[in-house]
């Protein structure tokens, strides 16, 4: 059985001018969280922050969507309840010439400390990673963090 996702890209922002690249003014972002509730709470509030959010609950249904946009940025969670994690999502990704410099947040439950050897054995050692549960504010400092751009 697989799992057909609709997607349709964001519409570029009639506001913020010219000005900037296409990636600081675009504000979507791609979430990938197999819990309902989680998902559909982070949706929520990165709507609620203005950005537009597609949400999948899977890497497969990630892969379909991914396959025809680029988002400004993906949101992950580690642990997806199928055959792949998020690790594999991610890993995927830096495959593509077109994904691989999309920014990602990784969220999990897990010791950050034992997931982060694996993200750098993987070669996502730029990866950042949200522990769950996380507040708002923290998610807000990440994202703001990403936005920005890779710190030197």
């Amino acid at each position: 059985m697989s799992t057909r996702v609709s997607f349709t890209p964001p519409s570029e922002p009639a506001s913020g001018g010219g000005q900037g690249s296409p990636a600081q003014r675009r504000r979507d972002v791609l979430v990938v969280e197999d819990d309902d509730l989680v998902r559909q709470a982070l949706k929520r509030l990165l709507v609620a922050g203005g950005h537009e959010c597609v949400a999948t609950a899977s890497v497969e249904a990630a892969q379909q969507v991914l396959a025809v946009h680029e988002p400004s940025m993906v949101i992950s969670d580690l642990n997806l309840g199928g055959r792949l994690n998020g690790i594999d999502l991610l890993c995927w990704m830096r495959t593509s010439p077109r994904l691989k410099q999309v920014p990602i947040l990784l969220m999990t439950a897990d010791d950050p400390e034992e997931i982060r050897p694996r993200l750098d054995a993987a070669g996502l050692a730029d990866v950042e990673i949200l522990s769950k549960p996380f507040d708002r504010e923290a998610l807000v400092r990440l994202l703001a963090r990403l936005a920005d751009g890779p710190s030197a």
